[in-house]
Parts: C-alpha cells; structure tokens; sequence
C-alpha cells in the first residue's frame, strides 16, 4: 500500500468515525460536538494537513516521471543521471515525511523538502535530455556535412578528371572548340553536340542552348535560371534524375543602330513603271534573305503552319499599286512589292519563315535602321552534368569548360607579329575547398563556381629576359561563391605555336601541383600583320593546398 492509500484510508476512517459521534448525538447518545455556544465535542480534521500531503505526494510524483524520461538518455549525461536520481530519492523521502505527518507544520516543511527535491530531479533530468539532443543534433550535423563533402568530393574527382582529359579521348557537348560565327551562333559538329546562340537585347545578352540531338517539342529544354554581372546561368532537368548546368559570361554589348542603306546595298528601282536603277528598292533573295523578312502572317494555333498569297500589281488600276505589302526585313519597316503572279510567304508553328514564293524587292522607310550585332565578343564558362536524388544534386558526374570569341582565330603569320602585348580579362569556373583540420584531414568541402582576373604579358619578340612568344601571367582575385577564406593565386605560363594557340602551358597554384593551360588567339579579318591579336580565350585548372579549380577565361588586348 502507498502512502498516499494510507492516507486516505486514515482520513478515510477518521471522518466515518466524526460521522458517526455526529449522528449519536443527534439521537441523543456519545460525546459532545463542539457548538456556537462553546461546547466541547468532537473536532473535524484538519484539511491544510491534507492538502501538504497531497502536493508533497504531487511533488514526488512530479521527479519520477522526470527522472523515468530521462532514463533512455542517461549515457548522454550519467553524472547528471546520478545527481537527479538522488534527488529522486530526497523527494521519495519527503513525501514519506509528508504522509506520516500528523501536524500541518511538520507536513508543510516535508512539503517544502519534496518540491525542492524535485525541482533538483527535473533540472538534472533536464540536462541529460539536452546532452542527448546535443548528441543527436551533433550526430546529424556531422552526417549532413560528411554527405555534402561527399557530393563535393565528386566535384572534385570531376575537375580532376577534366585537368587531366586529352580532347581526343572525351566527347562531351563543347569539346571541338566551334567558334560562335558574327551572327552569335555556333552549330554543332561530330564533336560539339550543342549549339549556343549568345545575343544582346538592348537591356542584357542573352545565351540560348539548343540540343540538336533533342529537337522535339516533348524534348526537356535549357532554361534560365540566374544571372550575377555579365554571367549567367542555364539548367535543364532530364526527367527528375539528372541536371546540366550551363555557366556563361559574356562580354557582348548592344546592337548598333545602323542606317539600313550601310547594311544592305538598294540597287534596284522601287517605281515599277520607270527602269531606272534609283538605288532606293533591295531585291530580296528568296532563299538567303528569308530569316528577314515579316510579313506580318500568323497561325490560326500554334501547331499549324500558315501560308499567304500575295498580290501583284494590277496594270488596269494604275492609280493603286496593289502589289505592294507593308512589312519589316531584318527589323526594318518598309514597302515590299511582289513583281510576279505567284507572291506568297509560308511561315512555320514558331512564325519562322520557311518557303519565300515569287520576285520581291523592299523599300526602307526613310530613316529606317537596321540593329547590327556585336561581332566582337568573348565567351568563357563551364558545363556540368549531375544526378539528382530526391530533387537535390547528389553528384556532380562531369566538369568541362569551354571559350570561345565571335572573331575567327589569328591566321595570320605569327613571325610577323612584334613587340610585346599585355591581355586583360576574366575568369569563370568551378571550386572544391577544403577545410583542413589541425591533423591535416579534410573537416568541410565546399564547392560552387568562382570568378576571377587575368593578366597576361605577352612577348611576340625575344627580350633579355623573355624567349620570343611566350606568355606569363597570373589569374588572381578570386571570388568563391560562398565566401570561403583563402589565398588562392595561379601564375600562368606557355609558348605560342604558329597558329597562336597557347602550348606547354602552365597553371600553378602555388604550392599545390601544376596544372595546365590551353588558349587561342583570335583577330578580326584585315588586321595589320604586325599588330599584336585582339583576344586570347582558354581554359585552365590549378590546384592549391585547400582545393583545387578548372576554369575559362577570356581577355582582350589592353591598348
């Protein structure tokens, strides 16, 4: 029986006893009660004496629900086990002390014993619950950064395997090294699988990447998904277990307004009824002009194709030239006149031009422009191939960079170059970083892309200290994506074959191992044999005592 059952048994019985004294004297028999007037009899009991028994026995109830739910944890903290089992034991004691009372005074002091016993018994029972949800927390901070190092250790075995590849033996979406043509485009060949379209809109360039090998409408498509500076950055998810990331930066600036005669050469009359050539009309070539010309056609939805006739001028009407059709060519409004009887335009479900039908000429309105595009950039950047798990990356499977300029690579005579060149540019690419612990293990790795400055000192002609055509250099200033600490710098170094690609190049990191160097010269056509290239793109990887990079970079002649 508990203390408490004995407790309420004595008062139990106590009060049927008081009860009954009661109900003798009403029938005239017992004791006497005490009355208002003062009469003696039987007391009832005292309540505070009960009530002290009851929170003693609250109390101690109290510290051993606390200690039983820290009895799971107690390896977590045993000395803070210990300490709240003793005060467990206090409380066990007091209550003992509460329910043998017989006063209220000695019942409220166990009282008072019991409750700061189990204030004792719940912070100690406290303390090892949180010892064991540090423990847990610690646990599972531990495992989330050793799985984050593991998904960055594959980053790193990716850049590695990239520092290391020869072109010959990879095929991956940019290797081929296709230069971008003036119009911002670079098809694919055997070897390059993608095909970039980088392009300025007048407020910030534009990069599209077309998959040649997945051309369906079905087919999963590159979008954008962040910009930063002049880079920017493109994803494409393939059916939730695999994502590619394209990071590209650009140095390409806005169309230039040109007057459309400077661009296009009007050499045919755009009065029907005379032969003289005016220089005022541009006859249309059906098949080289098409991407041009907008006739304002559309389709009825958008999986058709639609296709328009065109009228030709009617010589019964000579007040009204009805073969004359209001339209655009290369963005330029003006006049187009059909000059035979089979004028017609078909456009496909993307409202491109695909069949051009019959003779055409345009006429400009006046003052009519033309936006020509920057034929003059750089590009640099990085490819990666991930898997996906759970919609998180949970490896990075392939690194590649890749550069690139809109200009075709120097093909002129190198020996007729002179003097010497200084290159000035950026970098782009990807990062692991370790954090090193005191016994030089790896504690956190991290990774994300970087950005970087290049000089580049050039001698075309041999110096007292330089042998002719070679390069040193450094790319510094790095910036890591996550602002890790560090002090990382690459001194740079090649020689320049005769087709002023970069050779035996060098990238070293300082005290991590060398790592190497590739580049192209590139020049626009009719540049002075002597005159030293205009641009110099390539790619690099280095590795440091904390980590390791592979990036690109592009950087122009610095005049």
């Amino acid at each position: 029986m508990t203390f408490r059952e004995k407790s309420t048994n004595k008062l139990y019985a106590f009060a049927l006893a008081a009860v009954f004294a009661i109900a003798l004297a009403g029938c005239g028999g017992g004791g006497t009660a005490t009355n208002g007037g003062g009469d003696t009899g039987t007391t009832m009991p005292d309540t505070s004496l009960a009530d002290a028994q009851d929170a003693a026995q609250a109390a101690y109830d109290a510290a051993k629900a606390a200690v039983d739910a820290a009895t799971a944890n107690r390896d977590s903290d045993s000395a803070s086990y210990d300490a709240a089992l003793q005060a467990l034991g206090a409380a066990e004691a007091a209550n003992s002390a509460a329910q043998a009372a017989t006063t209220t005074e000695a019942a409220l002091a166990a009282q008072a014993d019991a409750e700061a016993a189990r204030d004792n018994a719940v912070k100690y029972a406290g303390m090892v619950n949180q010892a064991k949800a540090d423990a847990d927390e610690a646990a599972a901070a531990k495992a989330a950064q050793e799985a984050a190092n593991k998904v960055a250790g594959t980053k790193e075995t990716a850049i590695a395997t990239e520092a290391a590849a020869d072109a010959a033996d990879l095929v991956r979406p940019f290797d081929g090294g296709a230069a971008i043509t003036g119009d911002g485009t670079a098809s694919a060949t055997a070897d390059t699988m993608y095909k970039l379209t980088v392009k300025h809109d007048g407020s910030m360039s534009t990069v599209a990447v077309l998959d040649e090998r997945n051309l369906a409408k079905g087919d999963p498509k590159f979008s954008m998904a962040a910009r930063f500076g002049d880079g920017q950055m493109l994803t494409r998810d393939n059916s939730g277990t695999s994502r590619e990331i394209i990071v590209l930066h650009t140095d390409i600036e806005a169309a230039t307004p040109t007057a459309f005669s400077k661009v296009y050469t009007l050499d045919t009359s755009d009065d029907p009824d005379t032969t003289v050539v005016d220089n005022r009309a541009l006859t249309v070539d059906n098949t080289a002009h098409l991407a041009h010309v907008d006739l304002g056609i559309s389709t009825p939805d958008e999986d058709a194709t639609a296709t328009k006739p065109f009228t030709q001028d009617n010589a019964a009407t000579p007040a009204v030239n009805e073969g004359m059709h209001r339209g655009s060519f290369d963005g330029a409004m003006g006049t187009f006149l059909c000059g035979s009887a089979d004028c017609s335009m078909t456009i496909n479900d993307e409202g491109e031009g695909t069949a051009l039908v019959g003779t055409w000429t345009f006429t400009p309105d006046a003052g009519a422009t033309v936006d020509v595009a920057d034929a003059d950039y750089m590009y640099y950047g990085f490819w990666l191939d991930t898997t996906l798990k759970d919609g998180a990356t949970s490896s990075y499977n392939t690194v590649q960079t890749f550069a690139g300029s809109s200009l075709p690579a120097d093909a002129r005579t190198l020996d007729s170059v002179t003097g010497t060149a200084d290159y000035v540019g950026g970098a782009a690419g990807v990062y692991v970083h370790n954090t090193v612990n005191p016994d030089s293990s790896v504690a956190v790795k991290t990774s994300g892309r970087f950005t970087a400055d290049v000089n580049l000192d050039v001698a075309f002609d041999a110096t007292t200290t330089r042998v002719a055509n070679s390069i040193t250099g450094s790319i510094s200033n790095f910036q890591l994506e996550h602002g890790e600490s560090h002090n990382w710098n690459v001194a740079v170094s090649a020689g320049i074959t005769s087709a002023f690609a970069l050779e035996n190049g060098v990238a070293s990191g300082m005290r991590g191992n060398d790592g190497s160097l590739s580049g192209q010269f590139h020049t626009p056509a009719g540049r002075d044999a002597a005159d030293a290239p205009e641009v110099l793109v390539g790619e690099f990887n280095a590795t440091f005592v904390n980590g390791s990079a592979a990036g690109a970079f592009g950087a122009r002649l610095d005049d």
